[in-house]
C-alpha cells in the first residue's frame, strides 16, 4: 500500500475530529486521486467540519 493511501486510511479513521478534518483537507492538496474512496466515505463522517474538509478536498481532485 503507497503511503498516501495509508495516511489517509488511518488518518481519516483517528478518534480525533481535528486530526480527521486535517487529514481530508491534506489529501486534496496531495493531489492524489486514490484517496478519493476514501473522501467520499469521509463525506458520512459525524463532525460536520470532516464532511466539509472531504467535500472541498473532493473537489480539488475532481473526483
Amino acid at each position: 500500500m503507497e503511503s498516501v493511501e495509508k495516511f489517509s486510511e488511518l488518518g481519516l479513521k483517528d478518534d480525533d475530529s481535528k486530526v480527521r478534518t486535517k487529514v481530508a483537507r491534506a489529501l486534496g492538496k496531495i493531489g492524489d486521486k486514490r484517496v478519493c474512496g476514501a473522501l467520499i466515505e469521509a463525506l458520512n463522517d459525524e463532525d460536520s467540519d470532516v464532511r466539509c474538509a472531504a467535500c472541498d478536498s473532493l473537489g480539488e481532485l475532481q473526483c
